[in-house]
């Protein structure tokens, strides 16, 4: 077994030595640490990261890091990255998120998380499966996937065109002036707006007494 972990080790290790690009794939090789990297020559060079699948409980402060696929670990928090656009954490152990301020994208499903940072520049979020009570007013948002949680209402995004909030419980949902795709089955609507350009609704499973035209 120890044989086996050493070459696990020395396997991301020659990985990081041999960097092109910018991209690091340590994934599946039963990490529980990433610290061997500090010191590397090639440690602030790392812009991409797939480090999923181990056991880490904690990463690293990479300083040009713009993208990181983390999923399937054993973190309890996350550094706030600056220059960060692209994460996925999913299936971890996260109460909390730190507020980059360059994220575009979150993949956060399958955590611990009650509530999410107000991100200047996100685009698309898919928080589902998580504990949430509430969402920010994302002003640049296009796309958000809340299912399973335990939301009550949520924001009027101007910008949203996809929303998938299943399995909460809603009592409403906004005007959303550009929606095109909603999922909003298993809540506790009454009613639906009349959204000006929506193509498709799907909300079986409420309280609904009639649809609008």
């Amino acid at each position: 077994m120890f044989t086996y972990i050493r070459f696990r080790m020395e396997e991301a290790k020659r990985r990081l030595s041999e960097l092109k690009d910018g991209h690091l794939d340590i994934a599946n090789l039963g990490l529980i640490s990433l610290n061997w990297m500090i010191g590397h020559p090639n440690f602030g060079k790392i812009k991409s990261i797939d480090c999923s699948h181990n056991q880490l409980t904690t990463l690293l402060n990479w300083p040009r890091i713009e993208k990181v696929n983390c999923e399937r670990n054993q973190l309890i928090t996350l550094p706030s990255w600056f220059t960060v656009r692209i994460v996925n954490c999913s299936y971890n152990q996260l109460t909390t998120l730190p507020t980059w301020p360059s994220l575009t994208k979150l993949e956060c499903q399958y955590n611990q998380l009650k509530q999410l940072p107000e991100w200047l520049e996100v685009k698309k979020v898919n928080c589902s499966f998580n504990s949430l009570i509430s969402l920010p007013d994302w002003s640049e948002v296009e796309v958000v996937i809340c299912s399973q949680n335990q939301l009550t209402w949520l924001p009027r995004w101007p910008l949203v065109r996809k929303v998938d909030c299943r399995q909460n419980q809603l009592a409403q949902l906004p005007d959303w002036p550009v929606v095109e795709y909603i999922h909003c089955e298993e809540n506790r609507l009454t009613q639906l707006s009349n959204w000006p350009v929506v193509r498709n609704v799907y909300c079986g499973e409420n309280q609904l007494s009639w649809l609008p035209n």
